[in-house]
């Protein structure tokens, strides 16, 4: 079977996670042939060099084309699905959205229309009937966009769907020396690149600790070492998690004095 990898990066910056690499012809998988792109002073450039000079950039595009891609194949199908069921009783479109969509939506109540006049009341019009028609209509809008939401799930959740296309995927490489919780086996990996003094990596860790114990025995988590060098003790903690010291409570001790325990016990595991 094969494993899926869930790429898990936690910087200061909060960047909690990074999908995977792959896509379309505009955007695909680097070349690998070693093109030649570019010359200077008779020495060539490859296409490979430039894809991986530019992975991080070409990483993200690659992830918003497939998000605009998956989001538009769910409209896509969702057209295709109205109108079959409009056909089927004889309606254009435009009618069998009005009937399961507009005419279905709630209306807005009077406690919803008094609680954004009252939160946005410096930004509407001074006239009060004014305000209150374009909040009620502002509600109606919201409540007509969860209407269709709703009716989507509905139909899509009917039908025998199957997606083929795929997210972006990046190759990890491991020297299996990484600090690693879980079975060898299981099916789902998730590689988590952290560092010791970060804030945001010990906001993470509640949540893999929770995915740790409801998918015990399918679930490993390797550890990667992403030191940022503007952390003065992060590249220190890291080399000390490392060392093979066989009393726990030297390294524990070392450990808690960087003052980041929040995100750093939590690897104790790891040790």
């Amino acid at each position: 079977m094969v494993k899926k990898i869930f790429f898990i990066v936690v910087l200061v910056l909060a960047f909690t996670s990074l999908k995977t690499e792959a896509g379309p012809k505009s955007a695909e998988a680097p070349k690998t042939s070693g093109e030649v792109i570019a010359t200077f002073n008779n020495n060539p450039v490859t296409s490979e060099e430039l894809e991986i000079f530019l992975h991080s950039s070409l990483m993200q595009l690659r992830q918003n084309e497939y998000e605009i891609k998956n989001n538009g194949l769910r409209e896509l199908l969702f057209s295709k699905l109205q109108l079959i069921e409009a056909q089927k009783k004889g309606i254009s479109l435009e009618k069998f959205y009005k009937q399961n969509v507009i005419d279905k939506a709630a209306e807005p109540t009077e406690e919803e229309i008094k609680s954004v006049l009252a939160q946005y009341r410096d930004r509407l019009p001074k006239d009060e009937d004014q305000a209150r028609k374009q909040v009620t209509e502002f509600l109606k809008q919201q409540k007509i966009q969860q209407r269709d939401e709703a009716f989507k799930n509905e139909l899509l959740s009917k039908a025998h769907i199957k997606i083929f296309l795929q997210p972006p995927r990046m190759n990890i490489s491991l020297t299996g020396n990484e600090p690693v919780y879980g079975p060898a086996d299981a099916p789902v990996t998730i590689i988590e690149f952290s560092e010791f003094e970060c804030p945001y990596c010990g906001k993470v860790q509640p949540t893999l600790e929770k995915l740790k114990k409801e998918y015990e025995g399918k679930l490993k988590i390797v550890f990667k070492h992403l030191p940022l060098e503007f952390h003065q003790n992060a590249r220190h903690a890291a080399v000390v998690s490392l060392c093979k010291i066989k009393d726990r409570r030297v390294v524990q001790s070392l450990i808690r004095s960087f003052e980041c325990s929040s995100s750093i016990l939590v690897r104790k595991a790891f040790i």
